[in-house]
């Protein structure tokens, strides 16, 4: 893990993008109001027997205005279905308020290049861009939901089959349902009540896992999950003040022992549930299942003894005592190496555009700090 560094300048250009990007979606969508304010208008004028010919609204009967346009029942009429959306027959007029425009409509540059942020936004790979988990994210199965995660199983996991699964994915831009019959199979080591494996049709295995399995204890969770034959540890992260200054901690990567023999060497703790209160996190270090698909994960200790975790898909919380807690964060703190990165905290209100930013160029590391 290397160190990177952080100065005000970057985090005061963030700040601007960020509410640059605020007020941007807020025009996008007060433009979007707008017209479909002026259509429905449009659509109560001809409902009331009015008539709207170039600037001028004419009542049933009188002239032609003196432009000589066209009126609206000139045009040539069709409908319009989008979805669970009103059908409007009737004049092109009436149907222009549900179509889509051709083309992505002009907006200023950002700061990073030249693509607007809505069109960043709205971008949705069409049905056949797609990879094939976006295409089918979830399934379920006696009344439990399994959802994909979107990296391959290795086939040497994948064992035999369990049940057949019915996938479905709709593209967003026909409104087309798909629908795939596929195979959950087990995965080695793993409960299938906390997840399975469905090979989809670009010939690889993904992981379904079911989010809401809740095991009973901290041992229930390693033998569910086969943590003992397929979970990697680190590196760690920390956060804590000094001397005004917010400082972020990287811990490089460690032997996994040291996570086995300090935080899981007693397995006998009770699960307190997903929604189980506890003190600040103090040390988050990151877990990995390949078999399940699970990357970069949280296993992390609380200032109150706390072990949490989201590796089977919602939080576990067990208690492990704050002594178990504090030896681990000191063990790290002493015999790992770490990077501190100190970042500029912006007062709370933005200074003058025509201030110099603050410079914040230091980089603190375990190794400097022992010479």
């Amino acid at each position: 893990m290397k160190a990177y560094e952080t100065d005000a300048g970057e985090i005061l250009a963030r700040a601007k993008a960020a509410r640059l990007k605020t007020r941007r979606r807020n025009a996008v969508l007060g433009t979007a109001l707008a017209l479909t304010l002026i259509a429905a208008g449009v659509l109560a004028l001809r409902h009331a027997g009015l008539s709207i010919k170039g600037n001028a609204i004419n009542l049933p009967g009188t002239a032609e205005n003196t432009r000589g346009e066209a009126t609206a029942a000139d045009l040539p009429t069709e409908t319009v279905t989008e979805g669970d959306q009103p059908t409007l027959e009737g004049t092109a007029s009436d149907t222009a308020v549900w179509d889509k425009p051709s083309e992505e409509p002009d907006m200023p540059p950002t700061e990073e290049g030249t693509t607007s942020d809505a069109a960043e936004i709205a971008t949705v790979p069409h049905w056949d861009e797609a990879d094939a988990p976006r295409k089918y994210p979830a399934f379920t199965r006696d009344g439990a939901e399994y959802y994909v995660r979107e990296t391959p199983v290795d086939a040497a996991y994948v064992g035999e089959t369990l049940f057949g699964v019915t996938l479905t994915g709709q593209d967003i831009y026909t409104e087309t349902i798909h629908t795939f019959e596929g195979e959950a199979r087990r995965i080695a080591g793993v409960d299938p009540a906390a997840g399975v494996a469905v090979t989809l049709p670009d010939g690889k295995a993904y992981a379904y896992v079911n989010p809401w399995y809740e095991p009973a204890t901290l041992g229930a969770l390693v033998d569910a999950l086969a943590l003992r034959e397929g979970a990697v540890f680190g590196p760690g992260y920390s956060d804590y003040f000094e001397d005004g200054t917010y400082v972020s901690r990287v811990y490089e990567d460690f032997d996994d022992a040291i996570v086995w023999e300090m935080l899981l060497n007693d397995l006998t703790p009770e699960n307190r549930g997903w929604n189980a209160k506890t003190g600040a996190r103090t040390v988050d270090v990151s877990i990995s299942v390949p078999r399940i698909g699970a990357e970069n994960l949280s296993l992390a200790v609380t200032e109150d003894g706390y072990l949490v975790t989201n590796v089977a898909g919602s939080a576990a919380v067990f208690y492990l005592g704050t002594e178990k807690t504090q030896a681990f964060e000191a063990y790290l703190s002493s015999h790992v190496d770490y990077t501190d990165t100190p970042h500029y905290v912006p007062p709370a209100e933005d200074p003058p555009e025509t201030e110099a930013p603050r410079e914040m160029t230091e980089v603190w590391s375990s190794a400097a700090r022992a010479e």
